[in-house]
């Protein structure tokens, strides 16, 4: 099935089959449902559902919810505070601007880490993409587990403090809170080439430098 929206608030249903949808003008509800799907919210604050299947999902302006459900999904956020969730399924998101959440759920996930987003792997061998630029903001990385993940780092060489020299790579403690419960884990400071690019709540394994692959764009 073919279909879209228009100016005001819609709702889509592609239910059984694969689908395309296009939200435009509006705070839209598309919903796939079982099939291969792809979805653009366009303009407006949408929520977008795969449901099963291997869906294709760009929310598009606006702070938008995006549920990839079961299968391999690929998440965009777009311009915008949004909220990816993969689900079920190995899935690659990236938020793409602005304040995300990202959640990978269940399986081996890809997920694009910009320096103001929150990022959950959950359970599964997720790789965590950094990027490195000069912006103040920091990413967040909430349960890596050093047994099964792992980050890669992207950066310019242009960019460096010295572009002829290779960057340094640093793990720096971050004390628990005062009043913290006992037992809490330190969260670790990645700083790359002076700056912080993200700080990680490591799990189980915990992080070490040969977690960490840098990558020069």
């Amino acid at each position: 099935d073919a279909m879209a929206g228009g100016a005001g608030n819609d709702t889509l249903d592609g239910g059984k089959g694969h689908d395309i949808m296009l939200g435009w003008d509006g705070d839209d509800l598309l919903k796939g449902g079982v099939g291969n799907d792809f979805m653009d919210g366009e303009i407006g604050n949408d929520t977008l559902d795969g449901g099963e299947g291997d869906d294709f999902m760009f929310g598009g302006d606006g702070n938008d919810t995006l549920d990839g459900g079961e299968g391999h999904d690929i998440l965009f956020g777009g311009a915008g505070d949004d909220s990816l969730s993969g689900g079920e399924g190995d899935d690659f998101m990236v938020g793409w601007g602005g304040h995300n959440i990202l959640d990978g759920g269940a399986g081996d996930d890809s997920i694009v880490v910009e320096s103001q987003d929150i990022a959950t792997g959950g359970s599964g061998e997720d790789t965590f993409l950094v990027i490195a630029d000069e912006s103040s903001d920091t990413a967040q990385i909430l349960d890596f587990d050093g047994a099964d993940d792992r980050i890669e780092i992207y950066y310019r060489a242009n960019d460096l403090s010295d572009p002829l020299s290779d960057p340094l790579l640093e793990l720096k403690e971050i004390p628990p809170a005062e009043g913290s419960a006992v037992g809490t884990k330190s969260d670790i400071s990645i700083i790359f080439d002076g700056s912080q690019v993200a700080v990680v709540t490591a799990t189980q394994d915990g992080i070490e430098a040969g977690n960490i692959k840098l990558i020069a764009l």
